[in-house]
């Protein structure tokens, strides 16, 4: 670390940031609760009208605060790694309620910043790319000016106000006798990676006189929204001078600049962000199993098992023409050589991942027959028929399954030669378990011939045949028979194809969808239809949900249901 002038404070913290007290104020206000409140009342809408939800005040989550100082500063690092982990929400970690600050994260935030800042003056290469002037003789204030104006605008996803500018240069200005003649930009790095207005991606946008209580947002609003949902990063110089001229003041402008974006190859990182953590990918890196028992797995396995997953994911929103649903009925997976051999097929010719038909497999296809599926739900032998089950319910239909009761009885130890189905079918016959149980186990049951790591089997260890029947109470016909068919009906039921909306949703806006009709279900309902009527283009479905008005308008709390 550089050596502070004499008279500097060893840090800034967050006492030095540049920005109005009362900011700061609704800064600490908001991450407490996630809503900006409207501070002189706003006028209650039509409650009889569908009206987009909260303004919300969000933190950068861990992974997005990691993927923004990278695009500000070429940092290549994982500067996360030591804070604290986000909460997921649905399995999303950007929900705005927990997005909090702790007192630790704070000191994370410094930390990181101080580090960031030193290594990039420490670069010449680096600095030259960050600073882009000459910081030496009469250039260096006018440099220093310009640097502010650049770098933080797009930090803060905004142009600075003249205030900001100038707090920012006294921050530098500490540095003045430092003999480290980069040490104000450093100064100024660690200042800006500290701001709320870095940290937290605040909407207050401005009241609509055409639409009473609702807040229109405003264009770098609106350009921070696309840039996180689509990108998974800031907004680059572009796309903010695309706000500036007004191009997203309209919902075709939202529209083409959302096409725009996702012809872009920073959208597959993106919405990769998404998906991972819809389809819960992120927990297969946590996933051990027994060497004696699964003598294959390994942690290069559960890798191949999150790839294979993603590249058909991958296949499906950014090949023309593709079907998005084809996700639990497709043929066409992708398969390293451990896959393969997993699945008892041969191996890529070439060693490497190949697109692959199993449609002479009848028990593969789809992602209810993918290895990183099977493998993730599988959370201990006894349980995994529950855990598939659950899985079904809540990420393909979006169900909200009860609450367990607090005396609920633990799966019973088995007994010498029952079956996993017949102990399952104890358990339920407890009135206290069966309420969930009934909706989880009997789906679950279908993709019994698939162990933990989700190799195929027709018999169990004691040559037993395995059943694949299962039960899908609540939809009609409740039974099916394996994997292959319950997709199958799954990819006709008008619940999954919402759910994925929703999915989208809750990731979007960081919040739970509000399925009334005075809330966000007319929302979800259109941009259904759209899906639907673009024959499940993923990327057309996005671009409805962004020229939307949920997307462009917002209301503050207490402003409705």
């Amino acid at each position: 670390m550089r050596a502070a002038p004499p008279n500097a404070p060893r840090r800034l913290g967050f006492q030095a940031f540049p920005r109005a007290a009362g900011a700061m104020a609704i800064g600490v206000l908001a991450a407490c609760t996630g809503v900006i409140h409207d501070p002189e009342g706003a006028a209650r809408p039509d409650a009889s009208v569908a009206i987009p939800g909260p303004l919300l005040l969000r933190r950068l989550t861990n992974a997005e605060y990691d993927r923004t100082v990278r695009d500000l500063l070429g940092q290549t690092t994982r500067v996360s790694a030591d804070f604290p982990a986000d909460a997921k929400v649905f399995g999303f970690d950007d929900g705005a309620v927990s997005l909090t600050i702790s007192p630790l994260h704070a000191e994370r935030y410094r930390d990181a910043a101080e580090r960031i800042g030193a290594e990039v003056t420490a670069s010449p290469a680096r600095m030259a790319s960050v600073v882009g002037c000459d910081l030496t003789g009469t250039g260096r204030a006018p440099c220093l000016a310009r640097f502010v104006g650049s770098f933080a605008r797009r930090a803060y996803r905004r142009p600075l106000v003249d205030a900001e500018v100038q707090g920012l240069l006294h921050v530098a200005d500490v540095a003045a006798d430092d003999p480290d003649r980069n040490a104000a930009v450093a100064l100024i790095i660690e200042a800006v990676l500290q701001s709320p207005s870095f940290l937290f991606r605040a909407e207050f946008g401005a009241p609509d006189p055409s639409r009473p209580g609702l807040y229109r947002l405003g264009r770098f609003d609106l350009a921070s929204r696309l840039s996180y949902l689509l990108w998974g990063t800031t907004p680059d110089d572009a796309l903010l001078d695309t706000a500036q001229a007004g191009t997203l003041d309209t919902a075709e402008g939202l529209a083409q600049t959302a096409r725009t974006m996702l012809a872009d190859a920073r959208a597959h990182e993106g919405l990769a962000a998404f998906y991972g953590q819809w389809l819960r990918l992120y927990t297969l890196a946590t996933v051990h199993r027994d060497a004696t028992q699964y003598p294959s797995w390994s942690p290069e396995l559960s890798a191949s098992m999150s790839e294979e997953t993603s590249r058909t994911v991958d296949d499906l929103v950014w090949r023309d023409g593709a079907n998005f649903l084809d996700l639990l009925t497709g043929h066409a997976t992708f398969l390293d050589g451990r896959l393969a051999t997993l699945y008892g097929l041969p191996p890529p010719a070439d060693g490497t991942w190949a697109r692959t038909d199993l449609s002479d497999h009848p028990e593969r296809g789809g992602l209810l027959t993918q290895a990183s599926y099977l493998t993730l739900t599988a959370h201990s032998e006894g349980s995994m028929l529950i855990h598939r089950g659950k899985y079904v319910r809540e990420v393909l239909l979006c169900e909200t399954l009860p609450t367990p009761p607090a005396n609920v009885p633990t799966i019973p130890a088995p007994v010498p030669g029952e079956t996993d189905v017949e102990r399952l079918e104890r358990h339920r016959s407890d009135p206290s378990c069966n309420g969930c149980h009934r909706l989880m186990d009997p789906v679950g049951m279908g993709m019994h011939r698939y162990d933990s790591i989700g190799a195929f089997h027709l018999v169990d260890a004691q040559q037993r045949a395995i059943s694949q029947a299962g039960t899908l109470y609540g939809y009609t016909p409740p039974d099916f028979d394996g994997p292959t068919e319950l997709s199958r009906r799954l990819r006709d039921l008008p619940e999954v194809s919402q759910c994925v909306v929703r999915q989208v949703f809750r990731y979007a806006f960081g919040r739970a969808e509000v399925m009334t009709a005075a809330g966000d279900l007319p929302q979800i309902e259109r941009t259904t239809e759209r899906f639907r009527s673009s024959q499940y283009s993923f990327r057309e479905m996005l671009v409805s949900l962004v020229a939307s008005d949920a997307f462009r308008y917002g209301r503050p709390a207490g402003g409705g249901s």
